[in-house]
């Protein structure tokens, strides 16, 4: 029999993590988000429909974005480091944009990307069982043009 080989030469890692002490962080994240939306009940308007979504958090010594860093940035340093094996110079890793959305039942973000971005992130403050879910899709931009139609999602 012929045996068959797949090269997965440009694959796409997707990378998940529990932080630690997570059920504190999510406590201040969840008081901080929801208080910028009593301040900004429009938000802006980005991937989001019908959802709220934040304008960039303002990343001050010690509030509660720059702990929310802090708390992931073992995790990020492993996957620059370890995972990916770039060389990891602490002064040149930063965060460009970091915000929340908040999407209720019938509310979602359509498709995206950020580009410029060597790593970008979901973290989820407070979700119910059983609701929504994540997709991502091949960033090789041609298939988003030129492709049959997906009958079954696979790990290809």
């Amino acid at each position: 029999m012929e045996e068959k080989i797949i090269h997965k030469l440009f694959p796409s890692p997707v990378f998940q993590f529990k932080v630690k002490d997570f059920n504190n962080l999510n406590s201040h994240l969840s008081n901080y988000i929801y208080d910028l939306k009593k301040n900004d009940e429009p938000g802006i308007k980005r991937s989001n429909v019908n959802g709220w979504h934040s304008k960039n958090f303002k990343v001050e010594k010690d509030n509660v974005p720059y702990n929310f860093i802090k708390s992931i940035h073992e995790h990020i340093k492993e996957v620059i480091a370890e995972k990916f094996g770039w060389k990891y110079i602490p002064d040149k890793v930063g965060i460009s944009e970091i915000w929340a959305i908040i999407n209720k039942k019938g509310t979602f973000n359509k498709s995206h990307n950020h580009p410029g971005s060597y790593l970008s992130a979901a973290y989820y403050v407070k979700a119910p069982e059983n609701c929504g879910n994540i997709h991502f899709y091949d960033p090789n931009e041609i298939k988003k043009f030129n492709s049959p139609p997906i009958e079954k999602l696979t790990e290809l």
